[in-house]
């Protein structure tokens, strides 16, 4: 390989990281607004919850965070690791540091550990918090709703008879 096709490897390796950096701030806050979604509707009280129903969506948020980390947050750490190695790679071997010998193959790349920790803990914060104000509104039952409607039809037709009076 010459030197140019060198430098074009080494800023599509770079352009993947900014690419998948993208993708990964969309993904998280997909996920951080779901999250968002999921305790106004319950906070609010247009969703009624049984007992089973505030366990199995609490579940559901456990599951949700375990399905962000291993499915989103860890592999695209990874490649984000793999594109920054052969960045390195293509950078050196330009420079002349380094030989095809040298070339980043299947081992284990390390992970930044303070973005990886920083985003699971992140998101595992915020899972807990909707647990709880999830957990803390309780199960509700239709009684718990106002019953404004019922109260509507009677106030007009007391009005309506003391019009006609």
């Amino acid at each position: 390989m010459n030197n140019q096709e060198l430098i074009e490897l080494a800023k599509m390796s770079v352009d993947n990281f900014h690419h998948r950096r993208t993708v990964e701030w969309q993904l998280l806050l997909a996920y951080w607004g779901s999250l968002g979604v999921i305790v106004a509707g319950v906070v609010s009280s247009h969703v009624s919850l049984s007992h089973c129903m505030l366990i199995a969506l609490c579940c559901a948020l456990v599951a949700l965070f375990i399905v962000a980390v291993l499915f989103c947050i860890m592999p695209i750490q990874r490649a984000n690791a793999r594109d920054k190695e052969f960045f390195l790679y293509y950078a050196r071997r330009v420079e002349g540091l380094v030989t095809e010998k040298d070339r980043p193959g299947s081992k284990k790349v390390g992970v930044n550990l303070w973005w990886t920790t920083g985003q699971i803990v992140s998101s595992a914060l915020i899972t807990i918090i909707a647990i709880i104000l999830v957990v803390s509104r309780g199960p509700s039952t239709m009684s718990d709703k106002p019953s404004n409607v019922s109260e509507q039809p009677s106030t007009k037709a007391s009005t309506n008879s003391s019009i006609s009076r």
